[in-house]
């Protein structure tokens, strides 16, 4: 008798968690790509001062941030039907600034406007060679005046902040000293 009513309510159970699945429309997820996207965004930066003396310094390389709007736009692009204007939409603006950032910005933080730090467009993205999916750009700026600057950031041709990336340090810059910026990207 006891071993009627268990298997009596698991087969309750049974019934009322597959009706909840087909009901709700919910879907099971295999356990083996359960949190994994498939498709995965790498990106690098790599920050080097060269002093108007010629001394060399070199900040760390750190990972960069996807922003939500990145993130929304790369989605966008693979999986929508792009508009004209959103086809056109590409990554190809490099700024840089004094206010450090998060995935969470819609902008770009304390955009550098003079100085001879203004923006870069169009972005000219190398493909490394070999490497399926791997661009780079490095670009160089020499400041006319004395500033920080310790964040760096890409943005679409229509402005959207798509990444970024906060310096492992702040860098003071003088008049004549060079700031290149490194951006290494891998879509795999």
């Amino acid at each position: 008798m006891n071993t009627e009513k268990i298997v009596i309510g698991f087969l309750t159970l049974v019934v009322l968690g597959m009706s909840y699945v087909i009901f709700t429309g919910n879907q099971v997820v295999p356990s083996e790509i359960a949190g994994h996207a498939g498709i995965d965004y790498v990106g690098m930066v790599c920050p080097k001062v060269t002093r108007a003396d010629g001394t060399v310094e070199e900040l760390e390389c750190k990972s960069n941030y996807l922003t939500y709007n990145g993130t929304n736009h790369t989605t966008s692009q693979l999986f929508s039907k792009p508009t004209a204007a959103s086809a056109t939409d590409i990554v190809d603006t490099l700024v840089l600034g004094n206010t450090t950032g998060n995935f969470e910005q819609p902008e770009h933080p304390g955009n550098i406007t003079d100085c001879g730090l203004t923006q870069v467009k169009p972005l000219v993205w190398s493909s490394v060679a070999g490497q399926s999916g791997n661009v780079s750009n490095a670009t160089t700026w020499t400041s006319t005046c004395t500033l920080v600057v310790n964040t760096t950031g890409l943005e679409t041709n229509a402005g959207m902040y798509f990444a970024g990336n906060n310096f492992s340090s702040s860098v003071s810059l003088q008049p004549n000293d060079q700031l290149t910026v490194t951006w290494y990207v891998w879509v795999t």
